[in-house]
């Protein structure tokens, strides 16, 4: 997500992961992403206390596409 900034320093993140699949679990993809997020995530442990994370999933229910950067 970009926006214009206003010379002021941020004190909200709100990243979106994706996720495409069949059937998917939303709650094995809510751990999954609280877990790389809280303990895995290097850039997410580099931020100031005071910077809130506002993590966000999106599941496609369909099959993922083969190319890789879609």
């Amino acid at each position: 997500m970009i926006k214009e900034h206003d010379g002021k320093s941020d004190s909200r993140i709100t990243p979106e992961t994706y996720k495409r699949g069949k059937n998917v679990d939303p709650g094995k993809v809510d751990r999954a992403v609280s877990l790389s997020h809280e303990k895995y995530c290097s850039v997410c442990n580099s931020l100031r206390k005071d910077i809130r994370m506002n993590i966000q999933y999106i599941i496609e229910d369909r099959e993922p596409s083969k190319n890789v950067d879609a």
